[in-house]
C-alpha cells in the first residue's frame, strides 16, 4: 500500500521524473535530474543497504523506482551509461538488470542514442511503479537472456544489538550471473550486449545476542 514510507519514497521520486523529455544525444541522470533526496525533499526513512546490513536511512526504497526506470530504458534500447546492481540479490528485481542509487555517489544514467526525443512517464497505485519511454520505434524487439548462476555461496549469521538500527534478514545466496540485452530487427538479432553482476550473500541478521553455542559470525 501506498501508507508505507517505503512507498511514499518510491511516489515521491515518480513525480519528480515524470514528464521529464531527454533529447537525442542528452544523457538522463536520475541524481542530477532529482538533486538531493532527503528529509527537505519530502523524503522519509525506510530500509537502506548500510555496513552490509539493512539499516533505516532516508529515501529507502527507491532503488525499486530506480530498477523499473533502468529496465524502461534498458528495453527502449538507450545507451546504459551508469547503473549498479545492488550488493545483494532481491527476488523482486531481475537479476544483474536492476539498479540501486545512492546520492551523489551511486547514479543511473542512460543516454538518448536515437534521433528522437524520449518523454519519461511515470505512474503509480497501491502496489506497483510503471516507467514508460514514449518516442519513435527503433527496435523491433529488445529481450534478455540470462545465463545460469555460478560461484554460489551461502550467508552467514549475524547477531546485532536490538534496537530501531537492527531489522532482521533470513540471508540469501551469492552469486554471479551473465544477463545478454538483445536488440531485433527483422526478425534478426543484430546487437547483443553482455552485463556481468556479482552478488554477495546477505547475512542472515538475529536481533540478539550470540547464543554461545553458535558458530557463525
Amino acid at each position: 500500500g501506498l501508507d508505507s514510507a517505503r512507498s511514499q519514497n518510491i511516489v515521491r521520486v515518480a513525480e519528480m521524473v515524470d514528464g521529464a523529455l531527454v533529447l537525442p544525444g542528452e544523457i538522463f541522470s536520475l541524481n542530477g535530474h532529482t538533486g538531493e533526496r532527503g528529509y527537505a525533499q519530502g523524503f522519509k526513512d525506510a530500509p537502506v543497504i548500510l555496513g552490509g546490513r539493512l539499516q533505516p536511512g532516508v529515501g529507502g526504497g527507491i532503488s525499486q523506482f530506480t530498477t523499473t526506470m533502468f529496465n524502461a530504458s534498458h528495453y527502449a534500447g538507450l545507451e546504459d551509461i551508469e547503473h549498479h546492481p545492488h550488493s545483494y540479490h532481491y527476488t523482486r528485481y531481475p537479476a544483474v538488470i536492476e539498479s540501486t542509487i545512492f546520492y551523489p555517489d551511486l547514479d543511473m544514467q542512460f543516454r538518448n542514442n536515437t534521433d528522437h526525443g524520449v518523454l519519461i512517464d511515470t505512474s503509480y497505485t497501491s502496489g506497483s511503479i510503471t516507467v514508460s519511454m514514449w518516442s519513435a520505434k527503433v527496435w523491433d524487439e529488445v529481450k534478455t537472456e540470462w545465463s545460469a548462476k555460478r560461484d554460489i555461496t551461502k550467508p552467514k549469521r549475524m547477531y546485532v544489538k536490538p534496537g530501531p538500527d537492527c531489522i532482521e534478514t533470513v540471508g540469501i545466496d551469492g552469486f554471479t550471473q551473465d544477463a545478454y540485452r538483445i536488440f531485433i530487427r527483422d526478425g534478426q538479432e543484430v546487437q547483443r550486449e553482455k552485463f556481468t553482476w556479482r552478488y554477495d550473500a546477505q547475512p542472515e541478521v538475529i536481533c540478539g545476542e550470540k547464543p554461545d553455542e553458535d558458530e557463525d559470525t
